[in-house]
């Protein structure tokens, strides 16, 4: 007789959703039901390509699965929490959160937990989970020790990191990933307004020199650049550059004013 797999329920049909399945079904070991509040494309793909069960509304969620994955904006966390009922005392109920402490899981059910990994998702992108870190956060010891378990599926670089110092890493990550992509996109527009040469892959070689040389060295080791160098007469063209540009001027005149003072 085949032994019964366990479910879980995946509340949300986003990127964070679509790599999460993708790596549990690896395993074969569960059975996956995604649940999204509205009609979307994407549920057609997570049937089709993920061999998962997929739902239209919250009418029908199932009340006996192991695990509970809300993945959906932080707004809503709190309110789709509530309408979680499992039948079984030991399922998990999960946020996916890095900025939301474990309180907005509003279930009455006891086992909450946080499951965050701290990635940026895309879609097409490969997701490397064994070297992926993944910040956890339980109610109690039970919790841990099988969420402890059960991330084993995921990553071999997993720690438990209460909100407070799991809110300050959210936004370190902010500041590597999401800020520094705002500044690629600026540095595209601006080459494409003041310049024939309009292909910012020109800068690709530089961006990968970047994080590259972070293997060696730490961040004010690796730092360059006129700032760094306190070489005024640069600044000064560059910002007469962007004078048209106040957001970018001001922008530019802060960190230049933040990487002089880091290097001190």
């Amino acid at each position: 007789m085949l032994k019964k797999k366990h479910k879980i329920v995946i509340i949300g049909c986003g990127n964070l959703a679509w790599h999460l399945v993708n790596q549990i079904n690896k395993y074969n070991l569960f059975d996956i039901f995604i649940y999204n509040h509205q009609a979307n494309p994407n549920l057609n793909e997570f049937k089709s390509k993920l061999n998962c069960h997929t739902e239209i509304g919250f009418k029908n969620l199932i009340r006996d699965a192991n695990y509970y994955f809300i993945c959906v904006s932080d707004d809503y966390i709190s309110s789709v929490s509530k309408i979680i009922s499992p039948i079984y005392s030991s399922s998990i109920v999960l946020h996916c959160s890095g900025s939301l402490p474990l309180s907005e899981i509003k279930t009455k059910n006891i086992n909450k937990g946080v499951f965050y990994p701290l990635q940026t998702f895309s879609k097409a992108d490969e997701i490397d989970w064994q070297q992926l870190p993944i910040l956890l956060e339980s109610s109690d010891a039970s919790t841990k020790k099988k969420l402890d378990v059960f991330t084993k599926n995921f990553s071999k670089n997993a720690s438990h990191v209460d909100y407070k110092h799991r809110l300050k890493i959210h936004l370190a990550a902010v500041l590597v990933n999401n800020f520094t992509n705002s500044l690629f996109l600026a540095a595209s527009d601006l080459i494409s307004e003041t310049s024939n040469y309009q292909n910012f892959k020109i800068f690709l070689p530089l961006i990968k020199k970047t994080f590259k040389k972070l293997e060696k060295l730490n961040f004010r080791e690796s730092q360059t650049g006129p700032a760094k160098r306190k070489d005024y007469l640069v600044i000064k063209k560059h910002l007469k550059v962007l004078e048209q540009n106040k957001d970018l001027k001001k922008i530019y005149k802060q960190l230049t004013k933040l990487i002089i003072k880091q290097q001190k």
